[in-house]
């Protein structure tokens, strides 16, 4: 089952082929995405399965944040709102007597509106923001599971349909199925680069995404000369492995570029600012902000004021990241977040 998020146009930038070639792979593939040139949805948006005699009554629902989609994807779609989709299609789309499962790649933000529109016992599978969290309301169940595979969720249903869920860590250190690893040492010979599989630096210990995120944001701290580093979450795919680190899993780790940036804050805008970031841990569901900011170090002593170093993407978006807009940030010269992590990883 294939909900289409904001990465599948990697996969071709027109969705109509995505979905070809799912299907073609035997993958069953919903969407509540619109094709502009025919005025009709690339797919249906609701499916039932039978699971073990259980039926599941499955629908998607996509993030409207056109900015994140490949630029030759945008003017092939419209994407509704998510919660007035929700609210005007769930129930004509959800079976009765069915387990009610909503996969939605629409971020936490919408999820929250998203969530009193589901019947009691449903199942709320959320994306797009890189986080890690299973939240209860009555009986429904709501979780996101990260991001790049580093782990997944197994959900539990009872005989009377009760939810549970359980967490299972990936192992990048794990025995590996052998037709897999097989596949996968093959695709990697085809398509990577001599400059790909060069190793660019060396981890002492393996990291989850939060603690290289944070790793990274003390790093830009430290080149810019600053008091506390910052950088948006989605910069992020995985964690540092233990030992050499090739470019291909560096990038995996930092995966965009960009410049350095600076401002200088007082310390009441200091913490109110670091009130809403790391949201990497057990945050209420009521305080998550969608998008958000790792920041280190966070143990400061008092000053008058206190400069601020974060990637651009953040500061131009200060308003999601930060939470405000009166920040007047300036270009650190010479400065590029991937050379900057490299070199404090080395």
């Amino acid at each position: 089952m294939l909900n289409i998020g904001n990465h599948e146009p990697d996969l071709d930038n027109d969705l109509a082929v995505v979905v070809e070639k799912a299907r073609a792979a035997g993958l069953t593939i919903v969407s509540n995405i619109v094709d502009t040139r025919t005025g009709a949805p690339f797919t249906e948006a609701a499916a039932t399965l039978d699971l073990a005699g259980l039926p599941v009554s499955l629908v998607a629902i996509a993030t409207p944040a056109a900015g994140t989609y490949p630029k030759a994807t945008r003017e092939l779609m419209a994407i509704p709102d998510p919660v007035e989709w929700a609210t005007g299609n769930l129930a004509a789309n959800l079976a009765e007597g069915a387990l009610h499962v909503v996969l939605s790649h629409a971020g936490v933000v919408a999820d929250r509106g998203i969530l009193p529109l589901l019947k009691d016992g449903s199942l709320l599978i959320g994306g797009h923001d890189h986080l890690i969290l299973e939240h209860a309301e009555g009986n429904t169940r709501y979780l996101h599971t990260g991001s790049w595979s580093s782990l997944f969720t197994v959900v539990d249903v009872a005989a009377d349909k009760a939810l549970s869920l359980r967490q299972v860590q990936v192992a990048l250190d794990g025995a590996a199925d052998e037709e897999l690893a097989t596949l996968i040492a093959a695709t990697k010979k085809q398509h990577l680069t001599a400059e790909e599989l060069a190793v660019v630096g060396t981890s002492p210990d393996a990291q989850t995404l939060g603690q290289s995120a944070r790793f990274a944001a003390a790093s830009l701290a430290a080149a810019g000369a600053g008091d506390v580093g910052f950088i948006g979450h989605t910069t992020f795919g995985t964690g540092l492995p233990k030992g050499d680190v090739t470019k291909f899993v560096f990038d995996s780790v930092v995966r965009f570029d960009g410049k350095l940036m600076k401002t200088e804050v007082d310390r009441a805008t200091l913490d109110a600012i670091l009130a809403r970031c790391n949201q990497d841990g057990d945050i209420p569901l009521a305080a998550r902000t969608g998008d958000f900011l790792y920041a280190s170090p966070v143990e400061l002593t008092d000053k008058p004021t206190y400069t601020l170093v974060c990637n651009d993407w953040s500061a131009t978006n200060q308003k999601s990241y930060f939470g405000r807009e009166d920040l007047a940030f300036t270009e650190i010269p010479d400065l590029k977040v991937k050379a900057t992590v490299l070199k404090a990883l080395n």
